[in-house]
């Protein structure tokens, strides 16, 4: 008597807790498929996101449902997912949702096993467009906030070349204005000469106007005032072209880019900020490879730590410019990863607050000199958006390196098939 009581109670218990008004509630995609890729499962949250009732797909091919999203990425991962029985992960998969617009999905799958039998494929995830949109809003926000505060230092850098290939320009411009007249004196009396006329009038004019115009001085001066003319040129083209890699809006998809050349321009816009206390070493393993990635989000990585690297610099040497200390940048292949390593000598990061660094809102500068935000962003990016891993080495008072090690593939589902 009492067992059946105790099975009435738990039957209505049981009762409004059943599966389908379960998974009804869960706010994540659940989509599930057999051996045969036949849809046996669509909760509510795939009907909203898909635009698709239940009814429409359940015993369908899932290939064959006209799904509004990337199925050139889905698809390999599926068949990865049951043919291995082994999880895969497709981020930011891009689909259409039900009222038109562009949407960016999050998944799993996950193998669905029957004792020890493998049974199917489970799709699990969320749409992720609200998350992605307001992590490249704050990604944008900090660049826009590096390039305003390297906007000083970067105007000072082109202000001195500029400076000097003026004073160049005057210069040459002026000695035009002194050798002109003896140019025309010479020719005209060339001109004598090929008609058999006397010149020797002319040959003290020429004597003249030769001293007074300092010839030879004008014969050593002009090519090395064109010469640190070209020179800065350079220096003003190199700073350009550098900060246009640097805030090129660049795309929210991987592309193959060299690395070396990225950091040489983040070293270069960035200059102003190490020059006055800092040496800046660079050891470029020229072999490394191109890799895939986001290269407006990494250039904004190494801007952060170098940065950072300068600012810890500064607070051992101060303000003299008599001592500097050093940040030595190296990149080196390590197999199927590429490491960069940034070391400075600075005054080094507490062991006890080694792992909160990453933390978003941690910072160890005063008030008003730091968000905690660059090196929570550089994780994110690093971490999640590449695969890859960051990490610091330090002891205190003798400096940190920062190790950022990136993968030299990335698997087809983060992959952009327009990778250049």
């Amino acid at each position: 008597m009492e067992h059946m009581e105790s099975e009435t109670r738990c039957h209505t218990l049981r009762e409004p807790w059943k599966a389908e008004d379960l998974l009804a509630t869960i706010p994540s995609l659940l989509i599930a498929v057999d051996l045969e890729e036949r849809v046996t499962l669509w909760n509510a949250y795939a009907e909203r996101t898909l635009g698709f009732a239940a009814t429409d797909v359940l015993g369908n091919k899932l290939a064959e449902c006209p799904l509004p999203w990337e199925w050139s990425r889905l698809d390999p991962a599926m068949n990865e997912c049951l043919a291995t029985g082994e999880s895969r992960s497709v981020e930011d998969l891009k689909y259409t949702t039900p009222t038109g617009q562009q949407g960016i999905l999050g998944l799993g799958l996950h193998p669905i096993r029957v004792g020890r039998g493998l049974a199917g494929c489970l799709l699990f995830g969320a749409d992720v467009t609200a998350r992605k949109a307001m992590q490249s809003q704050l990604a944008h926000a900090q660049k826009l906030e590096a390039i305003g505060l390297l906007a000083a230092g970067i105007a000072h850098e082109i202000n001195t070349p500029t400076q000097f290939v003026g004073d160049n320009t005057r210069f040459l411009k002026d000695a035009f204005g002194d050798i002109m007249p003896l140019l025309e004196l010479i020719t005209t009396m060339a001109n004598r000469a090929w008609q058999g006329a006397s010149t020797h009038d002319l040959l003290t004019q020429v004597e003249e106007l030769a001293h007074r115009a300092d010839v030879p001085y004008l014969v050593t001066e002009i090519p090395k005032a064109i010469e640190q003319s070209l020179t800065g040129l350079e220096r003003v083209a190199k700073i350009v072209r550098a900060m246009k890699e640097f805030s090129h809006p660049g795309t929210e998809d991987m592309t193959y880019v060299d690395l070396n050349r990225a950091l040489d321009s983040t070293i270069t816009i960035s200059r102003n900020e190490w020059k006055y206390v800092a040496e800046v070493e660079t050891d470029f393993d020229e072999d490394l490879p191109p890799i895939p990635c986001i290269p407006g989000d990494l250039n904004q990585v190494f801007l952060n730590v170098i940065v950072n690297a300068a600012h810890a610099i500064r607070d051992v040497v101060g303000e003299s410019r008599e001592e500097k200390g050093r940040i030595r940048i190296s990149t080196r292949r390590d197999g199927a990863w590429v490491e960069v390593r940034i070391a400075d000598t600075g005054t080094g990061i507490p062991e006890d607050i080694q792992q909160r660094i990453f933390d978003p809102f941690f910072t160890t500068k005063e008030v008003g000199k730091g968000t905690g935000q660059g090196l929570a962003l550089a994780h994110n990016i690093v971490t999640e958006r590449h695969r890859g891993s960051i990490a610091v080495e330090s002891v205190c008072g003798k400096g940190a390196t920062f190790v950022i090690r990136l993968p030299t593939e990335q698997p087809a589902s983060a992959r952009s098939e327009r990778c250049a």
